[in-house]
């Protein structure tokens, strides 16, 4: 009499004659009635459960919920029923995953930037900047001041370059202290309370049309 191997919905998979095995349904060797390589075939079942299918390619009959191991990438995955996923952390890839729901992460191998999935689209978590472009951001930094004094402030960074520091207090940088210090060679060995931009990039200036100014070309305005 034919075995009947039903999934775990009571889905029948396959009936399996006595005596034979049957290797396309699934990855593993599903055993009929009598089958005299019993033996082997169910500790060959068990191997490739306990190891999640190792290889460096996907099952080829994978079914709902199986999972692999991904033995180029070093990952584990899940097959939802419409391909392999990772189990767990973001999937890598030059190109944004298909099917994706509500949660999922992915890294943009080609600009190394992580997304998430909102339900509707990928969604930049960050970097802002793609790979190659250097960063562009504001970055908020704390710097010790020459009294030794941890002071807060917003850099300007534009392609890698501090261009500009904002603070709410006027300070002098520490000699020794590592922000400090390189926010003294970004150009701002005296920090002024407000907006300042760095004495190390070539024309920077505020531009556009003023209302008020202190001074003009270093005369006291009216």
């Amino acid at each position: 009499m034919a075995y009947k191997i039903n999934n775990t919905f009571g889905t029948l998979l396959v009936a399996l004659a006595d005596g034979t095995i049957d290797t396309s349904t699934t990855d593993l060797t599903l055993i009929g009635k009598g089958y005299a390589g019993f033996g082997e075939k169910l500790n060959e079942n068990l191997v490739k459960l306990l190891e999640n299918f190792n290889n460096t390619s996907a099952p080829n009959n994978k079914i709902q919920g199986q999972l692999w191991f991904d033995q180029a990438n070093k990952r584990l995955n899940v097959y939802d029923g419409t391909k392999f996923k990772p189990a767990g952390g973001p999937t890598n890839s030059t190109t944004a995953p298909t099917n994706a729901v509500l949660g999922d992460t992915w890294f943009d191998t080609a600009n190394t930037q992580l997304y998430v999935y909102n339900g509707s689209s990928f969604t930049l978590i960050g970097p802002t900047t793609v790979a190659g472009s250097g960063v562009t951001q504001i970055v908020s930094e704390i710097a010790e001041d020459n009294t030794g004094v941890n002071q807060s402030y917003l850099k300007l960074v534009a392609n890698d370059a501090v261009v500009g520091v904002v603070s709410n207090v006027a300070f002098t940088p520490s000699t020794t202290e590592t922000n400090a210090v390189a926010l003294t060679a970004a150009g701002f060995s005296a920090v002024a309370q407000g907006i300042q931009l760095s004495s190390s990039v070539a024309s920077a200036k505020f531009r556009g049309t003023a209302t008020d100014s202190d001074s003009l070309g270093g005369v006291v305005a009216a």
